[in-house]
């Protein structure tokens, strides 16, 4: 845990817990752009009720000021939706999820949308954006030549989105992630 040395605040120590790849790499490319050293990035591998388990687990021995658990919907319904969040909310774990999937964020960085895209959709799009043969192949490999300098854009974006009438985590688009929580989790105004 953060402690001080000689009246100098000392960073909390940060724990993101990633469900996939996609998260991982996205989050090891906003550690490099914002020097979060104070901050630990771990991909869990698991997907939905059993990634937020695996995430109260962790949170039990990690020692961590701030626990993130960055996971997306995929194929979950609003009551398994619902219970995610209710388990990372009565642990206090602060949730960076995104509707359908992880992409929904990334393409942000890129357009603004508000249609309800599927994952073939999203991932089309990013391979035109990126300049990518096939999206899936990408997948695990490094954010930072293409999303680096965007982050400020898809703050835009989905700060425009957030105002849209019927706009909650059962939506399509629809993501956790924005400037407050990315400026808390990197103490520092995200650009």
């Amino acid at each position: 845990m953060g402690r001080s040395r000689k009246n100098i605040p000392v960073k909390k120590i940060k724990f993101i817990y990633c469900e996939g790849e996609s998260e991982e790499k996205y989050f090891y490319m906003l550690n490099q752009k914002y020097n979060g050293s104070n901050i630990k990035i771990k991909n869990l591998g698991k997907g939905q009720l059993e990634f937020v388990n695996d995430v109260i687990k962790h949170h039990k021995y990690d020692k961590a000021d701030e626990v993130y658990a960055a996971f997306d919907a995929d194929d979950m319904n609003n009551q398994e939706i619902d219970k995610c969040f209710k388990q990372c909310s009565i642990n206090g774990i602060n949730i960076l999820f995104s509707n359908v999937c992880f992409e929904v964020w990334l393409l942000l960085h890129y357009e603004y949308f508000d249609m309800d895209y599927t994952r073939d959709i999203l991932y089309q799009k990013l391979e035109k954006h990126m300049k990518l043969n096939k999206y899936t192949d990408f997948k695990g490999q490094s954010y930072v030549p293409y999303l680096m300098d965007k982050v400020n854009q898809a703050i835009q974006n989905i700060n425009k989105l957030s105002t849209s009438d019927n706009y909650n985590k059962y939506s399509n688009p629809y993501s956790t992630i924005d400037d407050r929580i990315l400026k808390k989790i990197f103490d520092t105004p995200v650009l």
